[in-house]
């Protein structure tokens, strides 16, 4: 969706889409996305076998800057295959996320890069992108349309609820622990914020548009822990192995900041 959105801004906003690019543009991603779960199930394949190899050269590497350095890089390759295809690099960075896991690396050299992604994505880069959409959201737009805003409020917590319950309950998860995934599914909002942030630049949406998805993405991600608290009191008083909150000791905090 995404891409069809870029599409409809680079054709200038008027809407046109030419059926051969939107051909070419679905085989793309259809090749970027098979090519991603087949490279993560052949990673998950060779996981114990590549962990092995994989453990000498982290230990030849002087400093864990330089074994971030290597996952660093490896991002942005999928970043920049993901935006030479029509896709944005953004979708790239997400589905890095998910090939490059500490099952693979392993923990101990996931450990080494983990505080220094967390110090630059969330003291640095985190901060800037939120300030940025607090300077372009506009609260007068939004009283204008609260009707609007209301109904794809509803849709949004709606759907996220329903989504994260069926597909849950799918998989086998119980009633209760389905319910708290559903409602834990309310906070994830941080994509539909980038998508409603590219979305603006490009022009396809306006301010009243861009100052809704972002209205959502604050409602929804503060009723999140409010509206879950009491679905995952009741799949922990079930006894779900599903449903396990660890509070981290002063030591162990220490040694994973350090």
């Amino acid at each position: 969706m995404l891409s069809i959105i870029l599409q409809v801004a680079a054709d200038g906003g008027r809407g046109q889409l030419h059926l051969g690019d939107l051909v070419v543009s679905g085989v793309n991603i259809a090749v970027f996305l098979g090519g991603i779960f087949l490279f993560d199930i052949l990673l998950r394949k060779t996981a114990g076998w590549l962990q092995r190899k994989v453990k000498p050269f982290f230990k030849k590497l002087q400093t864990k800057e330089a074994a971030f350095g290597v996952l660093l890089i490896t991002a942005i390759a999928i970043c920049l295959i993901a935006e030479d295809i029509g896709l944005h690099f953004v979708i790239g960075t997400f589905f890095s996320g998910l090939v490059i896991y500490k099952g693979i690396i392993g923990r101990s050299n996931f450990n080494k890069v983990y505080g220094t992604i967390s110090a630059i994505t969330f003291g640095f880069f985190a901060p800037i992108f939120f300030a940025v959409i607090g300077i372009e959201f506009n609260v007068q737009s939004l009283l204008n349309v609260v009707p609007l805003f209301l109904t794809l409020l509803g849709v949004a917590i709606v759907t996220k609820i329903a989504a994260g319950y069926i597909g849950a309950k799918i998989v086998g998860f119980s009633r209760e622990v389905s319910l708290a995934i559903g409602f834990l599914m309310n906070g994830r909002g941080m994509v539909e914020l980038v998508i409603a942030s590219i979305g603006f630049v490009a022009g396809v949406i306006d301010m009243t548009l861009f100052s809704i998805a972002i209205a959502i993405g604050l409602v929804t991600s503060i009723l999140a822990p409010i509206t879950s608290r009491p679905m995952v009191s009741s799949a922990k008083s079930e006894g779900s192995d599903a449903v396990f909150v660890q509070e981290p000791s002063g030591k162990e905090w220490q040694s994973e900041t350090a």
